[in-house]
C-alpha cells in the first residue's frame, strides 16, 4: 500500500509542480504586464497631476506678475507724487498683494498699504531692486518668510524706464498661502505630496516647513533624484518612493518645478493585490488539482493497477484462472491488461505442455521399464535356451542319444529345442540303422569269410579226378 501511495503521491506532486510552474509563469508574465501598465499609469497620473498643478501655479503667479507689470506701466506716466500715489492706491492691488511699492533711482520709496520703513532704508540696496535692474526685465524672487507675518512671500519686480532711462523699480509682495494650498491639494495618493523646487535643487515650498530652503540631498539622502520629468525610484526614511518633476512654465527669470513624491506601495497597490490574488488562485488551483488528480489517478490508474497487481500476484501464486481486469479498456491500462492476459494464456499453455510432458515422461518411463523387463526376459530366455542346448550338446558328446530338452523355450525360439530334439532323434535313428547295417554287414562278412573258408577247404576234401 505504501508503494501505491508513493506512486500516487509522486504523480500528484509532479502534476502539482506543473500546475504551480504554469501558474507561476503566467503570474510572472501577467505581473510584468501589470507592472508595465502600472508604471505607465503612474507616469501618466504624475504627468497629468504635475502638469495641471504646474500650469495652475504658472497661471496664478503670472496673473500677479501681470498686475505688477500694470503697476510698472502706471509708474512710467506717474511723473508727480500725486499720480504715483494714485496709481499705487488701488483696492484690487490691496486685495491681491500684501504690498505694492515703487523705489526710484533717488532712493525714494513709496508703498501701499503705506508702511513706515526703518530709518535709512534704501530700496536701491534691496535684492528685488538689484535683480530687476540686472535682469532688465520682470523677475520673481524665491519665496522667503515675511518678517511681520511669518508667512511665505514672493516679490515680483520690474524696471521702470522713461525714454529708455531707468527711473526706478516697481514691485509687489504677495503671500503664497494660496500657492501653498494649491501645491498641497495636488493628488499624490496616500503618503504622497507635492513641493516646489528651483533648478538648483533648493526646496522653495514643502508641506514640512523644516524642509523649506533645504536641498534635494537633505530631502533624499539616499538615491537623490535628478530634477527631471522622468519617473525615478528613491526612498525617504527607508520607504520606497517615486518622484517626478514637472516644470512650471512661463515664469519670468526663474526655473521652478513641481516635485511629486508618491509612495511606491500605494502606486503599485494593484500589483500587490494581483500578486495576492495570484497566490490565492494558485493555492486554490493546486488544491483543486490535487483533489481532482487524486480522484482521477486513483480511479483511472491506481485502482486498475492495484487490481491488475492482485491478478498478477494470483497468477504468480499459481491461480491461472484469475480474472484480469481492464481488458475492455482502450488505453495503456487496457494494453497492460492484454499483456497480462497473454501472460496468463502462456502460463496456462506452459502448464498444459508441462502436463503433457510429464505424462509423456511417465509413459516413456513405463515403456522403458517394460522394454528393460522384456529385454531382461529375452536375455533370460535366450540364456536358458543356450544353456539347455549346451547341456544337450554335452549329453550328445557323451553319447547320450536319449537326452531330450523337455522344457520348452519361448515360442519364438522353441523351434530350436524342437529341432535339437528332432536332430537327436534322427541322429539316434541313423545310428541305430548304421548299427543294424553294420551288424548285417558283419554277418554278411562272416558268411563271406565262411564261404571263403569253405571254398578254400573244398579242393582239399574233394577226390582228384
Amino acid at each position: 500500500m505504501s508503494k501505491k501511495s508513493n506512486l500516487m503521491t509522486r504523480i500528484v506532486v509532479a502534476a502539482s509542480c506543473v500546475v504551480v510552474a504554469a501558474f507561476a509563469g503566467f503570474s510572472i508574465y501577467i505581473d510584468g504586464l501589470q507592472r508595465d501598465a502600472a508604471n505607465h499609469f503612474v507616469e501618466d497620473k504624475i504627468n497629468a497631476a504635475g502638469k495641471q498643478s504646474a500650469q495652475s501655479i504658472a497661471n496664478w503667479l503670472n496673473g500677479r506678475v501681470m498686475m505688477t507689470e500694470m503697476v510698472g506701466a502706471s509708474m512710467v506716466t506717474a511723473t508727480t507724487q500725486e499720480k504715483l500715489e494714485l496709481a499705487l492706491h488701488n483696492d484690487v492691488l490691496a486685495r491681491e498683494f500684501k504690498s505694492t511699492y515703487f523705489g526710484d533711482e533717488a532712493g525714494v520709496f513709496n508703498n501701499f498699504p503705506s508702511t513706515k520703513m526703518r530709518e535709512g532704508y534704501d530700496p536701491r540696496q534691496r535684492p528685488w531692486y538689484q535683480a530687476a535692474v540686472k535682469a532688465n526685465s520682470t523677475v520673481l524672487t524665491e519665496p522667503y518668510t515675511d518678517a511681520t507675518t511669518g508667512k511665505l512671500v514672493v516679490s515680483a519686480a520690474l524696471p521702470v524706464k522713461r525714454d529708455g532711462k531707468l527711473v526706478g523699480v516697481a514691485a509687489s509682495d504677495f503671500l503664497l498661502t494660496t500657492l501653498v494650498s494649491m501645491i498641497g491639494s495636488v493628488d499624490a495618493g496616500n503618503e504622497g505630496y507635492a513641493f516646489l523646487v528651483n533648478k538648483d535643487g533648493k526646496i522653495l515650498i514643502h508641506p514640512d516647513e523644516a524642509m523649506i530652503n533645504k536641498t534635494m540631498t537633505d530631502l533624499f539622502p539616499v538615491a537623490t533624484p535628478k530634477i527631471s520629468q522622468a519617473v525615478s525610484q528613491t526612498e525617504i526614511g527607508g520607504a520606497d518612493k517615486i518622484t517626478s518633476f514637472i516644470p512650471v512654465p512661463g515664469l519670468p527669470g526663474v526655473e521652478w518645478s513641481v516635485g511629486l513624491v508618491i509612495d511606491s506601495n500605494t502606486a503599485f497597490a494593484s500589483i500587490s493585490q494581483f500578486r495576492i490574488a495570484a497566490v490565492i488562485a494558485t493555492i486554490l488551483a493546486v488544491a483543486g488539482m490535487i483533489a481532482f488528480l487524486a480522484f482521477l489517478v486513483n480511479s483511472l490508474v491506481i485502482k486498475p493497477v492495484t487490481q491488475m497487481t492482485s491478478a498478477m500476484d494470483a497468477l504468480a501464486a499459481g491461480n491461472l484462472n484469475a480474472t484480469i481486469p481492464g481488458q475492455e479498456r482502450k488505453d495503456q491500462i487496457g494494453s497492460m491488461a492484454a499483456a497480462v492476459a497473454v501472460f496468463r494464456t502462456n502460463a496456462q499453455e506452459r502448464l498444459r505442455l508441462e502436463g503433457d510432458a510429464e505424462q509423456t515422461r511417465s509413459l516413456s518411463e513405463q515403456e522403458r521399464s517394460e522394454r528393460e523387463q522384456l529385454s531382461a526376459k529375452d536375455t533370460a530366455d535366450i540364456q536358458f535356451a543356450v544353456d539347455s542346448l549346451a547341456k544337450g550338446l554335452t549329453h550328445l558328446s557323451d553319447g547320450d542319444l536319449n537326452y531330450r530338452i523337455s522344457t520348452p523355450f519361448v515360442a519364438r525360439i522353441d523351434r530350436l529345442r524342437e529341432d535339437f530334439n528332432a536332430s537327436i532323434s534322427k541322429l539316434n535313428g541313423a545310428l541305430v540303422n548304421v548299427g543294424h547295417n553294420a551288424r548285417a554287414i558283419d554277418a554278411g562278412a562272416s558268411e563271406i569269410r565262411q564261404s571263403a573258408d569253405d571254398l578254400a577247404s573244398a579242393p582239399n576234401s574233394r577226390p582228384h579226378r
